[in-house]
């Protein structure tokens, strides 16, 4: 016999977003070459929502992540208000990322460890909203 234990309940998906968002950032990370720790991961600010030439809007958060030894890196995590799409957004060192050094391999990105060498912060907020933008600009015909 089945019985209904309480109407209460609501189904909760959160586990399932969380980890849909770092499996995205995950392959961002090695298709761009970029290695960050995500063991501290916090939106940073309010949640944007950005129109792009009145035909997309999507719904950004910025996010600081980084591990307990190393300095912060910035990403952006984005989605379509009217569509299913998710996807991420890290910016490069000129866009915001100053805690981003070259690797030892060719062309391939890490993040200063917090140290007596490495102990300011050179993230760039504002410089990272701006890039934002202009990717969803220069992109607005591919993420329809």
């Amino acid at each position: 016999m089945l019985q209904i234990l309480s109407s209460e309940l609501k189904f909760d998906s959160s586990e399932v977003l969380r980890d849909k968002w770092r499996e995205l950032l995950r392959e961002y990370q090695e298709l761009n070459c970029i290695d960050f720790d995500t063991e501290n991961d916090d939106a940073v600010g309010k949640i944007r929502e950005i129109e792009i030439s009145n035909r997309n809007t999507y719904i950004v958060e910025l996010h600081k992540a980084g591990g307990d030894w190393q300095m912060p890196s910035l990403y952006f995590k984005i989605q379509g208000k009217h569509s299913k799409k998710m996807f991420v957004f890290v910016p490069s060192i000129e866009e915001g990322n100053g805690n981003f050094l070259p690797s030892d391999k060719k062309s391939h990105l890490v993040v200063a460890d917090a140290d007596d060498e490495h102990d300011d912060d050179l993230t760039d907020e504002n410089k990272a909203w701006n890039a934002i933008k202009t990717l969803l600009d220069n992109r607005k015909n591919e993420w329809d």
